[in-house]
């Protein structure tokens, strides 16, 4: 009796644990939770937090091609992205090495990995048959080895747009076809034929065609929405092309107008349309466009279509937005008549206040460029060095020497106290010399 007391015991105490973890039969599956879009600007190059990669041409003569070079945050110093010693660093036994790609190739960081996306146009073999190049995404540790080739760009397309979306396991990237017109005797104009939105798993390297892009830019990402801008033209520029039309071409292109839409990529369908009768590229930012008419800068509520201007800019100055960043938005101010930097200004988010940023280069006087942004720094291209020479033309041409860069604290850099942390260089930006 004993022995079948405990057996009953323990198989009601087995019931009443089953009966209490077993879900009910109508309750829905777990929905898959995705991450967030990451939209990038890689104008510079791309980083992380621990330091900032981009690509430089070697200037020796004797065609040394394209290396990845590396500022590291913790060092203070810019390195190849090689750990061989007494590496030259002008071949492909160094893990630095990109032979004659840095012409056409764009660096991006994705979680544990650097992605080098190269972009060479199709080569064309004797017969005037087209050949596959070296076109594609590769993929490689964080350090520069174990490179490897995970995908081929779709067959004619090229990249050009310097800005990229990502999540935790895709890239969706703008693609584009084009052809070279000509207006006259050595005159051309790059005409885009083509242009789609491909994804591209940046596991298995599976490319899939998303939606036609023509005459549409992803300018920001929120949520699981890209944003876009689209152009909208009084007559068919491309019908104008074809008939050699051009002044009628470029009559057209000066007075385009532009919509504003949201695309979810989940649901695969566009959410919301805003139409602004500018032809100034907005910027979008927490359900507004951001953009500059009559010196003044305004923003547009997507939800309400509500448009206030909520400041006043110099109407002696051609003012344009430069960036959004750190919740503050950039505005450069430049000479109208010399087209010089004159001044910039910042809008705070925060307090709603706009203030003048007075940062800037040496002559010829800048912006400072912000490279990337960590935790609560800048790392930023902050002065350089340059001599003025003569062109082939007989037209003035400064040269770069020396550039500096370092990192800078937010706060400082939005109340324009210039105290850098300046980094040993061995680059003149996107140049070495050797």
């Amino acid at each position: 009796m004993f022995k079948k007391w405990i057996i009953v015991v323990c198989c009601l105490f087995i019931s009443g644990c089953s009966s209490q973890t077993k879900k009910p039969a109508d309750e829905p599956p777990a929905q898959e939770i995705k991450e967030s879009l990451i939209h990038k600007k890689l104008y510079d190059g791309d980083g992380n937090e621990k330091g900032f990669y981009h690509i430089v041409l070697n200037e020796t003569g004797n065609g040394d091609g394209s290396n990845i070079l590396y500022y590291d945050y913790a060092a203070k110093k810019e390195i190849y992205l090689c750990d061989k010693p007494q590496c030259q660093h002008h071949d492909e036994t160094c893990t630095s090495y990109i032979g004659n790609w840095g012409f056409a190739s764009t660096l991006f960081v994705h979680g544990d990995y650097l992605y080098l996306l190269n972009s060479e146009a199709l080569k064309t073999m004797e017969g005037g048959q087209n050949t596959a190049s070296s076109s594609g995404i590769y993929r490689m540790n964080l350090d520069g080895k174990n490179r490897e080739k995970i995908c081929s760009l779709p067959a004619g397309y090229t990249y050009s747009d310097n800005r990229l979306t990502l999540d935790d396991c895709y890239l969706y990237i703008p693609l584009e076809k084009t052809e070279n017109i000509q207006f006259e005797e050595n005159s051309y104009m790059q005409h885009v034929t083509e242009s789609a939105l491909f994804t591209i798993d940046l596991q298995s390297g599976k490319t899939t065609h998303l939606l036609d892009n023509k005459d549409r830019h992803v300018i920001a990402a929120e949520n699981r929405q890209l944003i876009f801008s689209q152009y909208h033209y009084s007559q068919d520029p491309e019908k104008l092309l074809n008939e050699k039309r051009f002044d009628d071409y470029d009559a057209v292109m000066k007075n385009v107008t532009i919509s504003y839409y949201a695309y979810d990529l989940d649901k695969q369908e566009i959410l919301w349309e805003s139409t602004l009768p500018v032809s100034e590229v907005s910027f979008y930012y927490q359900h507004k466009l951001y953009y500059i008419e009559n010196h003044a800068l305004h923003a547009v509520s997507v939800d309400t279509k509500q448009n206030d201007i909520i400041a006043v800019l110099p109407d002696d100055l051609d003012c344009n937005i430069s960036d959004i960043i750190d919740n503050h938005l950039i505005i450069s101010g430049w000479d109208k008549e010399q087209a010089d930097h004159i001044a910039s200004y910042v809008w705070n988010f925060n307090d709603k206040q706009m203030k003048e940023l007075t940062l800037t280069t040496s002559a010829p006087v800048q912006d400072i460029r912000i490279y990337s942004e960590y935790d609560q720094y800048f790392f930023v291209y902050y002065d350089h060095e340059q001599h003025l020479e003569k062109t082939w033309a007989g037209t003035d041409q400064f040269t770069i020497d020396k550039i500096y860069v370092g990192l800078i604290l937010k706060e400082d850099y939005w109340n324009s106290i210039a105290a850098y942390q300046p980094f040993d260089t061995i680059s003149q930006g996107n140049t070495v010399r050797r």
